[in-house]
C-alpha cells in the first residue's frame, strides 16, 4: 500500500532517508555481508532505507515479522527512535506540512513537481474551499508501519503507492497512472462520482459546478430548480448561507464538498423533504416542488 522509505536510524546515521539513489555509496551497499551480518555503512538510511522500501532486502527475514528481533537477532527498536513505527513522516517525510505530505518520492524526490502526485498537500491541508482530506480518501491507511500490504508483510508491489477510493468521498474514483482522475466526486457537480480532473490542474469554484456569474447555458445541467432561481438573480448563499457568504466565498470548508447538500433557506421560507413554503424575492411559494418527479 503507502510505500515508504525507512529514515534514519536515531543515533546511528544521517537523519534523512535519501533514496535508491540519491547520495547512495554504491561499493558499500554493493559489498558482501561480514560473517552473516550487513556490510560495512548498512546503518546509513541511504543504503538501509533503499533496500527495505525496494525490497532488495526482507529485514523481517532477520529482525522478525514484528521487527522486535528474536533469538540472536537485533530489534530494529534498538536504534531507531521511539514511535518510528506510527509515525508517517518519519518514513514518508513531508516537507510542507506534518501530515507527510508531500510524501517524498520513492527516490527520495522532494519537489511536489518531481514527484508522482504534485498536488498531495492540497489535498491534506485545509484550503479556502474545503477542509483537509485523511489518506483514506485515495489509499488504505496502514496503522502502523507493519500492517499487512503496507511495506513488510504482505506487500506484493514494492516502489509503488497503492490507490484505493473505496472508503473516501469519491469511491468510484479511477486513477489513469499518467496524471489524471476520472469518475470523482470531489471534483464533480455535486451530483455523483462524474467529475474528472488532472493532477496539474488549478482548479476553482467554477470549474466542478456553475457559479453565480456563469454563462446561462452552463446552469441548465444544475439539479432541480437552480437555472431558474440563478437566472432570477439570486445568490448561492440565500438557500446554502452555512456553506457560502453573498460575496460568493466559501464561510465553513467543512460544510463544502463533505458528501453532503447543505440547504438553509432565508428567513420565513420553510423546505419539507422536495418541497419549498413560504415569500422569497416578493414571490409566494405554496409547496413549490425543487425537483420534478421523475427526474
Amino acid at each position: 500500500m503507502l510505500i515508504v522509505a525507512l529514515l534514519a536510524l536515531s543515533g546511528c546515521g544521517d537523519t534523512r532517508d535519501e533514496g535508491a539513489d540519491g547520495g547512495r555509496d554504491t561499493d558499500t551497499a554493493e559489498a558482501e555481508p561480514d560473517e552473516g551480518q550487513h556490510p560495512p555503512g548498512w546503518e546509513a538510511a541511504t543504503v538501509h532505507g533503499a533496500a527495505a522500501k525496494l525490497k532488495e532486502q526482507v529485514c523481517t527475514d532477520c529482525h522478525g515479522e514484528d521487527l522486535t528481533g528474536g533469538p540472536g537477532a537485533v530489534s530494529c527498536d534498538t536504534c531507531h527512535e521511539a514511535g518510528w513505527r506510527t509515525d508517517c513522516t518519519y518514513c514518508h517525510g513531508g516537507v510542507d506540512n506534518a501530515t507527510g505530505a508531500p510524501p517524498e518520492g520513492i527516490r527520495d524526490e522532494t519537489a511536489a513537481a518531481e514527484t508522482r502526485y504534485p498536488p498531495h498537500s492540497t489535498h491534506v491541508e485545509a484550503t479556502a474551499l474545503k477542509s483537509a482530506y485523511d489518506c483514506v480518501q485515495c489509499h488504505v491507511k496502514p496503522t502502523d508501519i507493519l500492517s499487512t500490504g503496507h511495506v513488510f508483510l504482505g506487500d506484493d508491489t514494492p516502489a509503488v503507492a497503492d490507490l484505493s477510493f473505496v472508503a473516501g468521498l469519491s469511491s468510484a474514483a479511477t486513477w489513469d497512472g499518467n496524471g489524471t482522475c476520472s469518475n470523482v466526486y470531489c471534483h464533480g457537480n455535486g451530483q455523483g462520482n462524474n467529475g474528472r480532473v488532472e493532477a496539474t490542474a488549478d482548479v476553482g469554484c467554477g470549474d466542478c459546478h456553475a457559479v453565480t456569474n456563469t454563462d446561462g447555458g452552463g446552469w441548465v445541467g444544475m439539479a432541480g430548480r437552480h437555472q431558474p432561481h440563478l437566472e432570477a438573480g439570486l445568490l448561492c448563499a440565500e438557500c446554502h448561507g452555512d456553506v457560502v457568504n453573498d460575496a460568493g466565498a466559501i464561510v465553513d470548508v467543512a460544510r463544502h464538498v463533505d458528501g453532503e447538500i447543505d440547504v438553509r433557506l432565508v428567513s420565513g421560507m420553510t423546505r419539507s423533504g422536495n418541497n419549498c413554503t413560504g415569500m422569497c424575492h416578493n414571490e409566494v411559494h405554496e409547496v413549490r416542488i425543487w425537483v420534478e418527479p421523475g427526474r
